[in-house]
């Protein structure tokens, strides 16, 4: 019996330090980011008129060449190829920001643009919002910063990678008399 309880004793020990050495499962942030966000089709931005309502464009890029990565505009759970997106944005006085389309939001906070699977080299472009202006908005230079967020779709929802676009834009005054 006692010579039972040792060898039981030593497989859990032996069970523990394997895990500990040889860890069950791969984690998300070993794997690399196969999702690439850039801007490059606001640019140039401006200069606007006082009632131009500003968009904000972004492109969207599956960087692998054989795997289909899922994309999900709201907190999800997945593998290690299913990114969970967010956002944030600074409001200028003068502007409120509203992220998306202005489609329906039921469909994630970009009215689902990218919700669903990018197959791998695919690009797709995609509105991260629009400034629109308010009664305070007036003629001179707004400064703005967008930050795009991609997190791993695991309940600890760990940000994996980002991708800012910040700077200003112009409001001119109208040629109309």
């Amino acid at each position: 019996m006692e010579s039972s309880t040792s060898r039981l004793k030593f497989r859990l020990i032996g069970l523990f330090l394997s895990l500990l050495i040889f860890p069950a499962r791969e984690t998300y942030a070993q794997n690399p980011l196969l999702l690439s966000v850039n801007f490059d089709k606001s640019i140039p931005l401006g200069p606007f008129k006082k009632n131009d309502t500003v968009q904000i464009v972004g492109t969207a890029t599956n960087t692998s060449g054989t795997q289909t990565i899922v994309l999900c505009e709201w907190i999800c759970i997945g593998d290690a190829l299913t990114y969970s997106l967010g956002a944030e944005a600074s409001a200028t006085s003068g502007y409120i920001l509203r992220f998306g389309n202005g489609g329906p939001t039921a469909l994630g906070f970009l009215n689902g643009q990218l919700a669903g699977p990018l197959l791998p080299g695919q690009s797709k472009d995609f509105i991260v919002g629009a400034y629109s202006p308010t009664a305070k908005a007036a003629v001179g230079t707004y400064a703005f910063a967008v930050q795009f967020q991609i997190f791993a779709a695991t309940t600890e929802r760990a940000m994996i990678g980002s991708s800012t676009f910040s700077g200003t834009w112009q409001v001119v005054k109208s040629n109309k008399p």
